[in-house]
Protein backbone atom coordinates (compact mmCIF):
# COMPACT_ATOMS: atom_id res chain seq x y z
CA UNK A 1 0.00 0.00 0.00
CA UNK A 2 1.19 3.50 -0.77
CA UNK A 3 1.80 5.87 2.12
CA UNK A 4 -0.74 8.70 2.51
CA UNK A 5 0.57 12.03 1.28
CA UNK A 6 1.87 14.19 4.13
CA UNK A 7 -0.11 17.35 4.81
CA UNK A 8 1.63 20.63 4.10
CA UNK A 9 1.65 22.59 7.36
CA UNK A 10 0.94 26.31 7.28
CA UNK A 11 3.25 28.26 9.63
CA UNK A 12 2.87 31.95 10.47
CA UNK A 13 6.20 33.56 11.41
CA UNK A 14 6.55 36.97 13.05
CA UNK A 15 9.53 39.28 12.73
CA UNK A 16 10.58 42.89 12.05
CA UNK A 17 9.80 44.49 8.73
CA UNK A 18 12.22 43.06 6.17
CA UNK A 19 12.55 46.50 4.58
CA UNK A 20 14.13 47.90 7.75
CA UNK A 21 17.89 48.24 7.98
CA UNK A 22 19.12 44.66 8.44
CA UNK A 23 19.46 42.96 11.79
CA UNK A 24 19.74 39.46 13.18
CA UNK A 25 16.05 38.59 13.20
CA UNK A 26 15.57 39.93 9.67
CA UNK A 27 18.39 37.61 8.55
CA UNK A 28 16.75 34.80 10.52
CA UNK A 29 13.38 35.28 8.79
CA UNK A 30 14.98 35.57 5.35
CA UNK A 31 16.83 32.30 5.94
CA UNK A 32 13.51 30.60 6.77
CA UNK A 33 11.86 32.05 3.68
CA UNK A 34 14.71 30.69 1.56
CA UNK A 35 14.74 27.32 3.31
CA UNK A 36 11.02 26.65 2.81
CA UNK A 37 10.43 28.49 -0.48
CA UNK A 38 10.01 25.23 -2.42
CA UNK A 39 9.00 22.98 0.48
CA UNK A 40 6.22 20.45 0.01
CA UNK A 41 5.85 20.01 3.79
CA UNK A 42 5.88 23.60 5.15
CA UNK A 43 4.07 26.66 3.82
CA UNK A 44 5.74 29.62 5.55
CA UNK A 45 3.79 32.88 5.88
CA UNK A 46 5.37 36.06 7.26
CA UNK A 47 3.67 38.56 9.57
CA UNK A 48 5.65 41.82 10.15
CA UNK A 49 5.54 43.17 13.69
CA UNK A 50 6.07 46.68 15.06
CA UNK A 51 9.25 48.53 13.99
CA UNK A 52 12.60 47.35 15.26
CA UNK A 53 15.72 48.86 16.78
CA UNK A 54 16.58 51.17 13.91
CA UNK A 55 13.16 52.76 13.63
CA UNK A 56 12.95 56.47 14.34
CA UNK A 57 9.19 56.69 14.96
CA UNK A 58 7.77 57.89 18.27
CA UNK A 59 6.56 55.43 20.90
CA UNK A 60 3.00 56.66 20.35
CA UNK A 61 3.24 55.83 16.65
CA UNK A 62 4.70 52.41 17.44
CA UNK A 63 1.95 51.71 19.99
CA UNK A 64 -0.71 52.69 17.47
CA UNK A 65 0.79 50.44 14.85
CA UNK A 66 0.96 47.58 17.35
CA UNK A 67 -2.70 47.93 18.35
CA UNK A 68 -3.64 48.11 14.68
CA UNK A 69 -1.80 44.84 14.04
CA UNK A 70 -3.76 42.75 16.54
CA UNK A 71 -6.84 42.03 14.46
CA UNK A 72 -4.86 41.14 11.28
CA UNK A 73 -2.59 38.94 13.39
CA UNK A 74 -5.55 37.10 14.90
CA UNK A 75 -7.07 36.57 11.46
CA UNK A 76 -3.77 35.22 10.14
CA UNK A 77 -3.15 33.02 13.20
CA UNK A 78 -6.51 31.27 12.96
CA UNK A 79 -5.79 30.08 9.39
CA UNK A 80 -2.49 28.28 10.09
CA UNK A 81 -1.36 25.13 11.91
CA UNK A 82 1.50 26.72 13.88
CA UNK A 83 2.49 30.25 14.86
CA UNK A 84 6.25 30.91 15.18
CA UNK A 85 6.95 34.06 17.23
CA UNK A 86 10.47 35.51 17.10
CA UNK A 87 11.25 37.48 20.24
CA UNK A 88 14.13 38.89 22.29
CA UNK A 89 14.80 39.26 26.00
CA UNK A 90 13.79 42.89 26.49
CA UNK A 91 10.80 44.68 27.98
CA UNK A 92 9.19 45.80 24.74
CA UNK A 93 9.40 42.38 23.12
CA UNK A 94 8.05 40.71 26.27
CA UNK A 95 4.95 42.94 26.30
CA UNK A 96 4.35 42.77 22.55
CA UNK A 97 4.89 39.05 22.12
CA UNK A 98 2.91 38.07 25.21
CA UNK A 99 -0.11 39.70 23.55
CA UNK A 100 0.55 37.89 20.25
CA UNK A 101 0.99 34.63 22.13
CA UNK A 102 -2.26 35.19 24.03
CA UNK A 103 -4.14 35.83 20.80
CA UNK A 104 -2.66 32.85 18.99
CA UNK A 105 -2.91 30.32 21.80
CA UNK A 106 -6.15 31.22 23.56
CA UNK A 107 -8.21 33.12 20.97
CA UNK A 108 -7.17 31.63 17.61
CA UNK A 109 -6.49 28.27 19.33
CA UNK A 110 -3.29 27.74 17.34
CA UNK A 111 -0.18 26.19 18.96
CA UNK A 112 2.87 28.45 19.23
CA UNK A 113 6.63 28.06 18.86
CA UNK A 114 8.27 30.92 20.78
CA UNK A 115 11.90 31.54 19.79
CA UNK A 116 14.16 33.93 21.72
CA UNK A 117 17.19 35.58 20.15
CA UNK A 118 19.40 38.20 21.85
CA UNK A 119 19.77 38.78 25.57
CA UNK A 120 19.22 36.69 28.69
CA UNK A 121 16.13 35.95 30.81
CA UNK A 122 17.62 37.78 33.80
CA UNK A 123 18.02 40.95 31.71
CA UNK A 124 14.27 41.40 31.29
CA UNK A 125 13.64 44.13 33.88
CA UNK A 126 9.91 43.50 34.01
CA UNK A 127 10.59 40.02 35.39
CA UNK A 128 12.86 41.15 38.23
CA UNK A 129 9.95 41.36 40.66
CA UNK A 130 8.45 38.16 42.02
CA UNK A 131 4.88 38.64 40.79
CA UNK A 132 5.85 39.64 37.26
CA UNK A 133 8.44 36.86 37.11
CA UNK A 134 5.71 34.34 37.88
CA UNK A 135 3.50 35.87 35.20
CA UNK A 136 6.37 35.58 32.74
CA UNK A 137 6.64 31.88 33.64
CA UNK A 138 2.93 31.48 32.89
CA UNK A 139 3.41 33.35 29.61
CA UNK A 140 6.23 31.00 28.60
CA UNK A 141 4.09 28.00 29.51
CA UNK A 142 1.49 29.00 26.92
CA UNK A 143 3.93 28.08 24.15
CA UNK A 144 4.01 24.51 22.90
CA UNK A 145 7.78 24.90 22.53
CA UNK A 146 10.24 27.58 23.66
CA UNK A 147 13.47 27.79 21.66
CA UNK A 148 16.67 29.47 22.85
CA UNK A 149 20.04 29.88 21.19
CA UNK A 150 22.77 29.22 23.73
CA UNK A 151 23.89 27.21 26.73
CA UNK A 152 23.97 30.29 28.96
CA UNK A 153 20.33 31.00 28.12
CA UNK A 154 19.56 27.35 28.85
CA UNK A 155 21.26 27.54 32.24
CA UNK A 156 19.16 30.54 33.23
CA UNK A 157 15.96 28.89 32.00
CA UNK A 158 16.71 25.79 34.05
CA UNK A 159 17.19 28.01 37.12
CA UNK A 160 14.27 30.41 36.62
CA UNK A 161 11.64 28.35 34.78
CA UNK A 162 12.30 24.63 35.35
CA UNK A 163 8.77 23.66 34.27
CA UNK A 164 8.90 25.41 30.89
CA UNK A 165 9.43 23.21 27.83
CA UNK A 166 12.46 24.62 26.05
CA UNK A 167 15.20 23.47 23.70
CA UNK A 168 18.52 24.92 22.53
CA UNK A 169 18.42 25.39 18.75
CA UNK A 170 21.19 27.42 17.05
CA UNK A 171 20.94 29.77 14.10
CA UNK A 172 21.66 28.48 10.61
CA UNK A 173 22.96 30.06 7.42
CA UNK A 174 23.14 29.44 3.69
CA UNK A 175 26.60 27.88 3.37
CA UNK A 176 27.42 28.75 -0.23
CA UNK A 177 30.32 26.61 -1.38
CA UNK A 178 33.39 28.83 -1.59
CA UNK A 179 36.95 27.69 -2.20
CA UNK A 180 39.06 28.28 0.93
CA UNK A 181 41.27 31.34 0.69
CA UNK A 182 44.95 30.84 0.14
CA UNK A 183 47.32 32.41 2.65
CA UNK A 184 48.55 34.69 -0.12
CA UNK A 185 44.99 36.00 -0.59
CA UNK A 186 44.95 37.63 2.85
CA UNK A 187 45.16 41.39 2.60
CA UNK A 188 48.32 43.41 3.05
CA UNK A 189 47.89 45.19 5.37
CA UNK A 190 45.52 42.78 7.13
CA UNK A 191 41.88 43.85 7.00
CA UNK A 192 39.61 43.50 10.04
CA UNK A 193 35.89 44.20 9.95
CA UNK A 194 32.99 44.82 12.31
CA UNK A 195 29.43 44.26 11.08
CA UNK A 196 26.46 44.88 13.33
CA UNK A 197 24.72 47.46 15.44
CA UNK A 198 26.94 50.39 16.41
CA UNK A 199 26.22 50.16 20.11
CA UNK A 200 28.49 50.33 23.13
CA UNK A 201 27.49 46.75 24.04
CA UNK A 202 29.05 45.52 20.79
CA UNK A 203 32.57 46.54 21.84
CA UNK A 204 32.91 49.41 19.36
CA UNK A 205 34.91 51.56 21.77
CA UNK A 206 37.19 48.63 22.63
CA UNK A 207 37.92 48.07 18.92
CA UNK A 208 38.85 51.74 18.46
CA UNK A 209 41.05 51.76 21.57
CA UNK A 210 42.85 48.53 20.61
CA UNK A 211 43.35 49.81 17.08
CA UNK A 212 44.87 53.02 18.40
CA UNK A 213 47.29 51.03 20.56
CA UNK A 214 48.49 48.98 17.58
CA UNK A 215 48.77 51.98 15.28
CA UNK A 216 50.84 53.86 17.87
CA UNK A 217 53.28 50.93 17.83
CA UNK A 218 53.65 51.15 14.06
CA UNK A 219 51.51 48.20 12.95
CA UNK A 220 49.81 48.48 9.57
CA UNK A 221 46.24 47.21 9.26
CA UNK A 222 42.68 48.30 8.44
CA UNK A 223 39.40 48.10 10.39
CA UNK A 224 36.18 48.66 8.44
CA UNK A 225 32.94 49.25 10.36
CA UNK A 226 29.56 48.37 8.84
CA UNK A 227 26.26 49.13 10.54
CA UNK A 228 24.14 51.79 12.19
CA UNK A 229 23.18 52.67 15.75
CA UNK A 230 23.63 55.14 18.60
CA UNK A 231 27.45 55.19 18.37
CA UNK A 232 27.50 56.13 14.70
CA UNK A 233 28.29 59.82 15.26
CA UNK A 234 30.86 59.03 17.97
CA UNK A 235 32.59 56.53 15.67
CA UNK A 236 32.65 58.94 12.75
CA UNK A 237 34.16 61.66 14.96
CA UNK A 238 36.84 59.26 16.26
CA UNK A 239 37.71 58.19 12.73
CA UNK A 240 37.92 61.82 11.58
CA UNK A 241 40.28 62.63 14.47
CA UNK A 242 42.48 59.58 13.94
CA UNK A 243 42.62 60.03 10.16
CA UNK A 244 44.83 63.09 10.64
CA UNK A 245 47.71 60.74 11.43
CA UNK A 246 46.69 57.29 10.21
CA UNK A 247 44.00 56.04 7.82
CA UNK A 248 43.47 52.65 9.46
CA UNK A 249 39.79 53.00 10.50
CA UNK A 250 36.88 53.41 8.08
CA UNK A 251 33.13 53.71 8.54
CA UNK A 252 31.56 52.13 5.46
CA UNK A 253 27.85 52.53 6.25
CA UNK A 254 25.18 49.84 6.36
CA UNK A 255 25.91 46.74 4.29
CA UNK A 256 23.32 44.37 2.90
CA UNK A 257 22.79 42.55 -0.36
CA UNK A 258 25.69 42.82 -2.80
CA UNK A 259 27.52 45.40 -0.67
CA UNK A 260 27.49 43.00 2.27
CA UNK A 261 28.85 40.16 0.15
CA UNK A 262 31.68 42.32 -1.20
CA UNK A 263 32.52 43.48 2.34
CA UNK A 264 32.75 39.89 3.58
CA UNK A 265 34.79 38.80 0.57
CA UNK A 266 37.33 41.58 1.12
CA UNK A 267 37.87 41.13 4.88
CA UNK A 268 40.26 38.76 6.63
CA UNK A 269 38.98 38.68 10.24
CA UNK A 270 35.69 39.56 11.95
CA UNK A 271 35.76 41.48 15.24
CA UNK A 272 32.91 41.00 17.73
CA UNK A 273 34.19 41.90 21.24
CA UNK A 274 30.71 42.29 22.74
CA UNK A 275 30.55 43.54 26.32
CA UNK A 276 26.98 42.42 26.88
CA UNK A 277 24.93 39.32 26.18
CA UNK A 278 24.51 37.99 22.66
CA UNK A 279 22.14 35.42 21.27
CA UNK A 280 23.74 33.55 18.38
CA UNK A 281 25.17 36.34 16.19
CA UNK A 282 24.76 35.84 12.47
CA UNK A 283 27.98 37.84 11.96
CA UNK A 284 29.84 34.82 13.33
CA UNK A 285 28.23 32.44 10.83
CA UNK A 286 28.55 34.87 7.91
CA UNK A 287 32.25 35.40 8.59
CA UNK A 288 32.86 31.65 8.72
CA UNK A 289 31.14 30.97 5.40
CA UNK A 290 33.65 33.36 3.81
CA UNK A 291 36.60 31.58 5.43
CA UNK A 292 37.13 34.17 8.16
CA UNK A 293 37.92 33.45 11.81
CA UNK A 294 36.45 35.75 14.45
CA UNK A 295 37.94 37.53 17.43
CA UNK A 296 35.15 37.59 20.00
CA UNK A 297 34.26 37.64 23.67
CA UNK A 298 32.75 34.63 25.51
CA UNK A 299 29.15 35.87 25.60
CA UNK A 300 25.89 34.27 24.48
CA UNK A 301 26.31 31.32 22.13
CA UNK A 302 29.79 32.36 21.00
CA UNK A 303 31.58 29.93 23.38
CA UNK A 304 29.32 27.16 22.05
CA UNK A 305 30.87 27.67 18.61
CA UNK A 306 34.33 29.23 18.91
CA UNK A 307 37.22 27.05 20.09
CA UNK A 308 40.03 29.44 20.98
CA UNK A 309 42.95 29.05 18.58
CA UNK A 310 41.13 26.58 16.35
CA UNK A 311 38.40 28.46 14.48
CA UNK A 312 38.80 31.88 16.12
CA UNK A 313 40.26 33.76 19.06
CA UNK A 314 38.55 34.51 22.36
CA UNK A 315 39.23 37.70 24.30
CA UNK A 316 38.03 38.63 27.81
CA UNK A 317 35.19 41.15 28.01
CA UNK A 318 36.34 44.82 27.98
CA UNK A 319 40.01 43.81 27.85
CA UNK A 320 41.45 46.27 25.35
CA UNK A 321 45.03 45.07 25.79
CA UNK A 322 44.03 41.46 25.13
CA UNK A 323 42.05 42.51 22.05
CA UNK A 324 45.07 44.45 20.76
CA UNK A 325 47.29 41.42 21.43
CA UNK A 326 44.99 39.13 19.44
CA UNK A 327 44.84 41.61 16.57
CA UNK A 328 48.65 41.83 16.67
CA UNK A 329 48.87 38.02 16.55
CA UNK A 330 46.62 38.01 13.48
CA UNK A 331 48.73 40.63 11.72
CA UNK A 332 51.94 38.73 12.42
CA UNK A 333 50.62 35.21 11.73
CA UNK A 334 48.63 35.11 8.47
CA UNK A 335 49.21 31.36 8.07
CA UNK A 336 47.55 30.65 11.42
CA UNK A 337 44.62 32.95 10.52
CA UNK A 338 44.27 31.12 7.22
CA UNK A 339 44.02 27.73 9.00
CA UNK A 340 41.48 29.07 11.50
CA UNK A 341 39.39 30.40 8.62
CA UNK A 342 39.32 27.02 6.89
CA UNK A 343 38.32 25.33 10.15
CA UNK A 344 35.53 27.88 10.75
CA UNK A 345 34.21 27.39 7.21
CA UNK A 346 34.15 23.60 7.57
CA UNK A 347 32.47 23.74 10.98
CA UNK A 348 29.63 25.99 9.80
CA UNK A 349 29.02 23.89 6.69
CA UNK A 350 28.82 20.73 8.81
CA UNK A 351 26.67 22.03 11.65
CA UNK A 352 24.78 25.23 10.74
CA UNK A 353 23.60 24.86 7.14
CA UNK A 354 20.20 25.77 5.71
CA UNK A 355 19.56 22.06 5.19
CA UNK A 356 19.98 21.56 8.95
CA UNK A 357 17.50 24.41 9.50
CA UNK A 358 14.94 22.79 7.21
CA UNK A 359 15.16 19.38 8.84
CA UNK A 360 15.21 20.75 12.40
CA UNK A 361 12.20 23.00 12.02
CA UNK A 362 10.16 20.55 9.97
CA UNK A 363 10.39 18.25 12.99
CA UNK A 364 9.61 21.08 15.44
CA UNK A 365 6.56 22.26 13.46
CA UNK A 366 5.21 18.74 13.00
CA UNK A 367 5.55 18.00 16.72
CA UNK A 368 3.91 21.33 17.62
CA UNK A 369 1.01 20.62 15.27
CA UNK A 370 0.56 17.15 16.78
CA UNK A 371 1.81 15.16 13.81
CA UNK A 372 3.64 12.00 14.98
Amino acid sequence: MSQPEQKQLAVLMTGPLLTEQPGGIQTHVQNFIGAFSNSTTIELRFFPVTPGLYDRESWATKAGRFVGSLWPFFQAARTVDVVHINSTFDNRSLIRDSVYLLLARWVARTPVVLQFHGGLPKHVRLTQTTIVAKLFGVFLGWAAQVLILSKVQSDQFAELYPRVRYAVVPNYIDCIQRAPRATTELSTPMRFMFMGRLHEHKGIKEIVAASRMLADKGFKFEVNFYGDGPLKSWLQNEIAELSRTNLYLTYAGVAYGEKKQVALENADIMLLPSTHSEGFPYALLEAATFGMPIIATPVGAIPDVIVNGRNGLMVPIRDVEALAAHMKFAIQNPAAIHEMGICAQQQVAANFSIEKLRLTFEAIYQKTAGIP
